[in-house]
């Protein structure tokens, strides 16, 4: 078993893991290495961007820098 296998296995296995987002990894498997990267590095863009409009302009960088976006409240 390769490295990344054995990662997508781990996340597979992971409870916290949304089913949603275990039937990407598992489409992903079966595609070409390099087709299924493109696409998911496009997908993550897509979200981060999502994610930012609905933060109404602030980024998730920047709410990080927050104390309560460590952990911290």
């Amino acid at each position: 078993m390769t490295k990344a296998q054995a990662e997508a296995e781990e996340m597979l296995a992971d409870p916290a893991m949304p089913f949603w987002a275990r039937r990407v990894i598992r489409m992903a498997r079966t595609e070409d290495p390099c087709d299924a990267a493109a696409v998911l590095t496009r997908l993550s863009q897509w979200a981060t961007k999502r994610a930012d409009e609905e933060l109404h302009g602030r980024t998730l960088a920047e709410l990080r820098h927050l104390p309560w976006g460590r952990g911290e409240r």
